[in-house]
């Protein structure tokens, strides 16, 4: 089979997202309490860190320390992200891997020793543009090689490195469709750009009303443009944060203070790091899906897994059909 004829094989972007999300939806309970316990505390604690370091009276006395206790929620998120990777690739390759003390501490240390720099990297290939696609299939498919079997480094950074160079222009689009960055991107775009409109225009002149319309619309274009996906996402859950105080208003009689405020809330850049938080939690792990699918194929047509895998399902066919 030439190169040019496998290429042809690998699923389009619709379909990988699709199969993703099956994918998602199908791993194992262990594997989604594992990713949960570790991805919601870095959420919360990157919440805290924000809310407190933009209006904590004495955030400049605790922001080293703060900062590396969100390092090593990081570290732990990513440790609990691969545990979920190696189930998923497991259920694609329908060989269920064991699981031991001693694996499971070298995942994280494979994990610790790789995933920290991204917390440099990757703003940094963001702002850049171009080697962002490349950086972020890097370290996406650390977390999925990273698992614990393998301890020589040097070797799978090789790995990490061949498989974020393949097919480029399907990793584009899955980033662009997916990926929880571009939103980021898009939104902290949109705060620059307010942030400009206020500059150039008097705040006085402008009603709260027409500051919110101007934010909406600066939203909806530069994170419509950069995460479709992400600013739909985003939209929802943003009506369901300005629903539930107005449910439990006319239901229970509880006024709370997000109420109050009215549109003042929503421009609170607490509240939009909350709509980041929550669309993140729901977009990263079909991200990781699709990565683990990707290297799931793509190192198949080294070890032929996946065939392994299409006869076995003929034969389950057959018996079942017999």
């Amino acid at each position: 089979m030439t190169g040019r004829r496998r290429k042809n094989e690998q699923p389009g972007v619709l379909a990988l997202a699709e199969e993703a999300v099956l994918l998602v939806r199908r791993a194992p309970l262990a594997a989604w309490a594992c990713y949960l316990a570790a991805t919601v505390p870095f959420v919360l604690g990157v919440l805290y860190f924000w809310s407190d370091m933009s209006r904590g009276a004495q955030a400049h006395d605790r922001c080293a320390s703060a900062a590396l206790g969100l390092a090593a929620l990081f570290v732990v998120m990513k440790i609990g992200q691969s545990f979920f990777v190696a189930h998923l690739i497991d259920a694609l390759s329908q060989r269920p891997r064991p699981w031991t003390g001693r694996r499971f501490l070298r995942l994280a240390a494979v994990q610790g020793a790789i995933q920290p720099w991204g917390l440099f990297v990757m703003p940094l290939a963001l702002l850049l543009m171009y080697p962002f696609v490349i950086v972020h299939g890097y370290y996406h498919h650390w977390t999925a090689i990273g698992d614990g079997e393998d301890m020589n480094l040097k070797r799978l950074r090789r790995r990490a490195w061949t498989l974020a160079r393949q097919d480029m222009r399907s990793q584009t689009f899955t980033l662009w469709l997916l990926s929880p960055w571009l939103l980021g991107l898009g939104m902290l775009a949109t705060f620059g750009a307010v942030r400009m409109v206020a500059l150039i225009v008097p705040a006085a002149e402008i009603q709260g009303a027409a500051w919110f319309a101007i934010g909406a619309l600066l939203f909806a274009v530069f994170a419509g443009l950069l995460s479709p996906l992400g600013f739909a996402l985003t939209l929802n859950i943003g009506i369901l944060f300005v629903t539930i105080p107005e449910l439990l208003r006319m239901f229970l009689g509880w006024d709370t203070l997000f109420r109050i405020s009215a549109g003042y809330a929503l421009a609170n850049t607490t509240f939009l790091a909350a709509l980041f938080g929550v669309a993140y939690l729901c977009m990263d792990p079909v991200v990781k899906a699709a990565y683990a699918i990707r290297t799931f194929r793509t190192e198949s047509l080294r070890n032929g897994r996946d065939i392994l895998v299409a006869i076995r399902d003929l034969r389950d066919a057959r018996e079942a059909a017999s």
